[in-house]
């Protein structure tokens, strides 16, 4: 849910700690990543991944609920929470994607409601649209539709009467 919801990165969602709760606030600060000993701490993959995220109201209810052993939020390996994702979308029926896909659908939800690419880029974490725009925005068929829609409207308005 953190990745599909705030877009957060596996290794981000890793790092999490208690104390980067801040009220309603979500403060990214750090990732951890598979080295050659096993995990590691690092900071954020770049300067724009240090950011503060607003927590909707339903992940806030899910981490209340989550038992607190420990500084880490989420105390799983990044193989399990892959594992543990795989078999949701097999048991759901649905077909087999990467994990890191769920940032994808975040990044395509806020295009299909009209967030700009400023705070899309912030949200994600990153410094410039050009990953935004060529790698994480899909088109979304329905938004297709209605911008289709839209764009023959406005133009048929250009059409003298006939």
């Amino acid at each position: 849910m953190l990745a599909v919801w705030l877009g957060l990165r596996q290794s981000e969602i890793l790092g999490l700690e208690w104390r980067d709760i801040d009220g309603d606030t979500l403060k990214i600060r750090r990732a951890i990543v598979l080295g050659e000993d096993g995990p590691t701490q690092k900071g954020t993959k770049t300067y724009s991944g240090t950011r503060p995220l607003h927590i909707p109201a339903y992940i806030r209810e899910l981490l209340d609920r989550q038992p607190r052993s420990g500084d880490r939020i989420v105390n799983m390996t990044g193989k399990s929470i892959y594992s543990g994702f795989s078999h949701i979308c097999e048991k759901s029926g649905a077909p087999h994607f990467r994990f890191h896909d769920l940032r994808h659908v975040n990044a395509s939800a806020m295009l299909a409601v009209g967030v700009p690419d400023k705070y899309s880029m912030k949200r994600m974490g990153h410094a410039t649209n050009n990953m935004l725009k060529t790698t994480y925005q899909h088109t979304i068929k329905e938004k297709e539709a209605e911008y289709d829609q839209k764009t023959e409207n406005y133009i048929g308005s250009l059409m003298p009467d006939k």
